[in-house]
């Protein structure tokens, strides 16, 4: 997985509520960085950058580069504290997982509910239907080395063709 995202940010020291508020106040968001060997990371971020990239879907299954401080820092997002005080838990399939298997994927949705996250990755995928490149009936090779034989229809296929449209 690449770093798609690049999110500044800044040390801040000041903490609870007061200090929360006049940061948004100010357009800017309070966040945590967990993990690495070091202490949880206080950080603030800018408001406007984070409404747009948590509305990219991508966003929260990439690996993010925090910059602090000329330091970059990579990240994934694992729990987003929501406006309304809601919890937003991300949590990516384990490797093992075989999304061949319908019931495991409905126990894993169940269990992800009871926990309150949103799990991400293949849930599922039945092997038995038609794969969407069968559904369209798309050729393997791309059109562009097709000969012409194939991409052209015939004369009389064109001719009847602008029979039915006269």
């Amino acid at each position: 997985m690449r770093i798609t995202y690049q999110v500044g940010a800044d040390s801040r020291h000041d903490q609870g509520k007061g200090a929360s508020r006049r940061l948004r106040r100010a357009g800017k968001v309070p966040a945590v960085l967990y993990g690495g060997h070091g202490q949880p990371q206080n950080l603030t971020l800018d408001h406007q950058q984070l409404l747009t990239l948590i509305d990219k879907e991508k966003f929260y299954a990439s690996i993010i580069s925090i910059n602090v401080e000329k330091h970059a820092q990579p990240a994934i997002v694992r729990d987003v504290q929501m406006h309304d005080g809601s919890h937003l838990r991300i949590r990516k399939l384990e490797r093992d997982f075989d999304p061949t298997d319908r019931l495991k994927a409905l126990q894993a949705l169940e269990e992800s509910e009871a926990k309150g996250e949103v799990l991400t990755g293949v849930l599922y995928l039945n092997t038995n239907k038609p794969t969407f490149l069968d559904l369209l009936n798309l050729v393997d090779e791309p059109v562009s080395t097709l000969p012409e034989s194939k991409v052209r229809p015939a004369k009389s296929v064109l001719d009847s063709v602008m029979d039915e449209l006269r």
